[in-house]
């Protein structure tokens, strides 16, 4: 792998741990206080809604980081779990990246924007 790709793949892979360590401290904490501390997903009726719903992002996102899966790219787990998933867990997680300071834009092509 060349250089330039190396470094872009262990960015990818940086994206991705920092949005599953946030998912995995609110999914803590709805489960400990069994109630949502604020509503991350509009469509989720309750906690236990949104626990499944973060839950499923970090399901996508942690094959990515997998390195006896070498064909499958921390780039490619962002891209994939942007393509799979709803307009409000790509804002979830286009929010929590920026909140590290990183543009998920560098990762992946998006194929959702509206005209």
């Amino acid at each position: 792998m060349r250089r330039r790709d190396r470094r872009h793949q262990d960015a990818a892979a940086t994206a991705i741990t920092h949005a599953v360590h946030d998912a995995i401290l609110m999914i803590r904490t709805m489960a400990y206080c069994r109630e949502r501390p604020s509503v991350i997903f509009p469509e989720a009726d309750d906690y236990q809604e949104e626990i499944r719903l973060l839950a499923d992002l970090c399901d996508t996102l942690i094959p990515g980081l997998r390195r006896d899966l070498l064909d499958y790219r921390p780039v490619d787990a962002l891209q994939y779990t942007w393509d799979s998933r709803n307009d409000h867990q790509r804002r979830w997680l286009t929010e929590t990246l920026a909140q590290h300071d990183i543009a998920l834009t560098d990762f992946i092509i998006d194929n959702h924007r509206r005209a």
